[in-house]
């Protein structure tokens, strides 16, 4: 079982809505053996696509958010939300030939 690691401020907006931190904490739990083998079928020329991708993301993305918008603004399911579309838009990429064929097969 791989370990997603979040950014601590994520971590704690996200645990304040209980079913969206069990959606989050699942789904990070799903993917994170895919994200860990790290194997780019289709895409073997581009860069790193796995867990350290991921985190780099969030953590660059929590960088970047001013202490004001991330107290006063964004929500518990924004940040959750968020996370869920970093993962989303990589996963696609970790596709092998038999899921390839799956879908073309409409097998999914």
């Amino acid at each position: 079982m791989s370990n997603i690691k979040l950014p601590v401020r994520f971590k704690n907006k996200i645990e304040l809505t209980q079913n969206l931190e069990g959606i989050v904490k699942t789904t990070l739990s799903d993917f994170g053996e895919i994200l860990e083998d790290n194997k780019l079928y289709f895409f073997g020329e581009y860069t790193d696509h796995g867990i350290k991708h991921i985190e780099k993301v969030l953590t660059t993305s929590d960088n970047l958010i001013t202490e004001n918008t991330f107290d006063n603004i964004l929500e518990s399911t924004d940040i959750g939300y968020y996370i869920l579309s970093v993962i989303l838009h990589d996963i696609g990429m970790h596709i092998n030939m038999d899921g390839f064929l799956c879908l073309l097969n409409g097998d999914f």
